[in-house]
């Protein structure tokens, strides 16, 4: 759990607590020494060069609190999400588009296994090693195997809902070198997981990044739908735009709109999702194209004859589009479901339970640590519309602002702003200049 020794005051406004450091600000910064800053600087180029060369072997031995490895062939990704048990049955959506492993934090018994429909069930070879790693907050009931390659761990608890202590739980179980974390209710485009390798190289080049996944959502309101009306929605077909063309057709009939745009512009916004759309139609485009080429090769080579294949073939065509870096968050509210490499960076703060602010804090932890934001080309993920939840409807009710958990969120930024070193920055992401 990570400490909060900083206070803010109640009445500086978390956005206003956030904006850049000053040049003033900055200079009184304690100074390292001259010397200090050259045995940095080679420290550093050393330590990168031997990153680059060994990664995979480097990674058998992750940060402390991150799961071993069990693999040494590159770059993996795992999607890691939690659900309560009456969303468990959305996992079957996930299972269906998400070609990679899966690792799950449920509360519920070993019952509700069926409802999530990702392969027949068997005890979890690791059970034990995973029950060690909860957090206190969480009550272990067990854990299973859907499948080959779904680990799902059962919970109870007291209180309110131990969101982030959950997530951590399904970061436990992770294998790969890299983790998606969403919540049950997104679902993964189905070449989500292809586009995240298909970034191999960079991922491997940029140790410390973070790759954002555009976010969209289906319209409605949904508030006061049963869940029988809400789970038959969601079974019709393409209700949930699956690739890009099913995408584009939601989009154009203003069906599906980015994530939140209604409410919360700034928590999306950054992404540049209209950026992000042209570019992917962009790169089908001449993928289009590159495919017709191949065709009208094939048409004139002899009877009997292919045509000859290309090395540029031989790689995922995602692997020719690269990541958008984003220069400066254009909100504080900026969170992103983003892919990050699976070390101790990528924990949440299991002190933020219920709703509110337990995605975000990591973010803000993760810009001030210097990670690279960029966003991800080709994949995508959509929210299905859903009931409030009970956290959600509790939170509503006590008005923006006055909750506990906004404190602790000012908290964490004052921390997080606090270990700025001297280096001025300039290797944060910071807002942007208004």
């Amino acid at each position: 759990m990570l400490s909060h020794r900083h206070t803010v005051s109640p009445s500086v406004d978390v956005e206003e607590a956030d904006t850049p450091l000053s040049p003033r600000r900055r200079r009184r910064r304690p100074r390292r020494c001259a010397l200090c800053c050259v045995l940095t600087v080679l420290a550093a180029v050393v330590f990168a060069s031997i990153t680059l060369a060994t990664l995979p072997e480097e990674e058998q031995q992750m940060d402390e609190g991150a799961a071993p490895l069990v693999t040494t062939e590159g770059i993996g990704a795992t999607l890691a999400t939690q659900a309560s048990s009456d969303r468990v049955w959305l996992l079957r959506f996930l299972c269906a588009r998400w070609s990679g492993p899966i690792s799950v934090a449920v509360v519920g018994d070993q019952s509700i296994a069926t409802e999530a429909v990702c392969g027949s069930s068997k005890p979890h070879p690791s059970a034990s090693v995973l029950r060690a790693k909860i957090d206190q907050s969480l009550r272990w009931r067990g854990a299973l195997l859907l499948g080959t390659t779904t680990t799902m761990q059962l919970f109870s608890y007291a209180g309110n809902y131990p969101i982030n202590a959950l997530r951590n739980a399904a970061l436990n179980a992770v294998t790969t070198s890299h983790v998606l974390v969403v919540d049950v209710d997104f679902f993964p485009s189905t070449e989500l997981h292809e586009a995240i390798l298909a970034q191999s190289l960079y991922l491997k080049n940029h140790p410390r990044s973070a790759l954002v996944v555009p976010a969209f959502q289906r319209k409605g309101n949904w508030r006061g739908y049963s869940d029988k009306r809400w789970k038959r929605e969601l079974s019709k077909p393409d209700f949930i735009p699956e690739n890009f063309a099913q995408l584009l057709d939601c989009l154009a009939s203003v069906a599906c709109i980015v994530f939140d745009f209604t409410w919360n512009r700034d928590a999306h916004g950054t992404t540049n999702t209209a950026a992000w759309v042209e570019a992917t139609a962009k790169a089908a485009s001449t993928r289009a194209f590159r495919a017709a080429d191949r065709v009208r090769a094939a048409e004139a080579q002899p009877s009997g004859k292919d045509a000859p294949k290309l090395p540029e073939g031989l790689l995922p065509f995602a692997s020719y589009v690269e990541p958008r870096r984003i220069a400066c968050f254009k909100s504080a509210r900026f969170e992103p479901y983003v892919v990050l490499r699976n070390n101790a960076d990528v924990r949440f703060d299991a002190s933020y339970t219920g709703y509110g602010k337990n995605k975000i804090e990591q973010i803000a932890r993760l810009r001030y640590a210097g990670y690279v934001f960029a966003v991800l080309p080709l994949g995508f993920l959509v929210h299905a519309p859903h009931p409030w939840s009970s956290s959600k409807r509790s939170w509503m009710a006590t008005g923006r602002g006055s909750h506990e958990t906004d404190q602790l969120y000012k908290e964490t930024v004052a921390e997080a702003r606090d270990n700025v070193d001297a280096r001025d920055g300039a290797n944060r992401t910071w807002l942007c200049e208004r």
